[in-house]
Order: structure tokens, then C-alpha cells, then sequence
């Protein structure tokens, strides 16, 4: 009994050793860049996530952000800090990578929240400047005059 073998179809692909034409090797690294983390105006379709994550967030919930690497939980999490600066909720941004102690950690957030109480500071001699000139003008001394008024 003999085995019939069939002939593969004829093809249409040049098998040759070499190219006629020039070939230029293009690497992935130069197709999709590797940066700093994206603006919030610059990350195409996050909107909704972005508003999401920011809602629970100023709600005072506790987030987690888990992907693989280079699928943009940096720029998700900062769109999310730069929301809640812009409503003016206090934010701290504290790369765990470059602050490994917790002393190190700590020295960023003081760092970060040491403008608050300056601010705050600023904020209530304003009021009180304010105040006083109130005062001088209505001939009122106490607060219940105020209320009064």
C-alpha cells in the first residue's frame, strides 16, 4: 500500500535569501514614547474614570490603583490630585519609590502641607483686618451687635 502524497499549492510569496529593497528596523520604544506622566488634557478617554476616581476620592474613600506598568496609574492618580487642588481639598502626591523611609515620607507630606497653615494664617488676618475696619466704621464691638444689625 503506497501513500499518496499531495503536491502543497503553488506559492505566491518570493522565497529568496535576500531583499532587494532596503529594511528599517523600527522599535517599539519609538512608536510609543516613554515620559513624564499625561496632563488630564492629554489622556484621551479618561474623563469618566477621572471623574469617578475624583468623586470617591473627595468623598474621603480610600483608592488603590492596580495594573501592569506602563498603562498609566501615575497620570490617572495625578489628573485626581490636580482635581482635588483645584477645589482646593488638600492633597498630598507621595511617591513611595522615591520616599522608601518613613522619615522620608513623612519630611514630603510636612513639606507638602506646609503652606496650609501659612495660608490659613494669611486667611485670618485678612478676616480680622476686615473685621476691625467693620467696626470702626459702624461703632460695633461685639459680635452679638452683629448679629443684631
Amino acid at each position: 500500500m503506497g501513500v499518496s502524497r499531495k503536491k502543497p499549492p503553488p506559492s505566491f510569496i518570493r522565497h529568496s535569501g535576500e531583499y532587494n529593497t532596503s529594511v528599517s528596523v523600527v522599535s517599539i520604544a519609538d512608536l510609543f514614547k516613554v515620559g513624564p506622566p499625561l496632563a488630564e488634557v492629554e489622556q484621551v478617554g479618561r474623563a469618566s474614570t477621572i471623574d469617578s476616581l475624583s468623586d470617591r476620592a473627595m468623598a474621603g474613600e480610600t483608592l488603590r490603583l492596580f495594573d501592569q506598568r506602563r498603562e498609566g496609574k501615575t497620570s490617572l492618580a495625578l489628573a485626581v490630585l490636580a482635581r482635588a487642588n483645584n477645589a482646593n481639598v488638600a492633597s498630598c502626591n507621595l511617591p513611595l519609590d522615591e520616599y522608601p523611609t518613613a522619615q522620608a515620607a513623612a519630611a514630603r507630606i510636612l513639606a507638602q502641607f506646609g503652606g496650609v497653615p501659612r495660608a490659613a494664617r494669611r486667611a485670618e488676618r485678612r478676616v480680622r483686618r476686615r473685621l476691625r475696619d467693620c467696626q470702626r466704621r459702624c461703632g460695633r464691638t461685639r459680635a452679638t451687635d452683629y448679629r443684631e444689625a
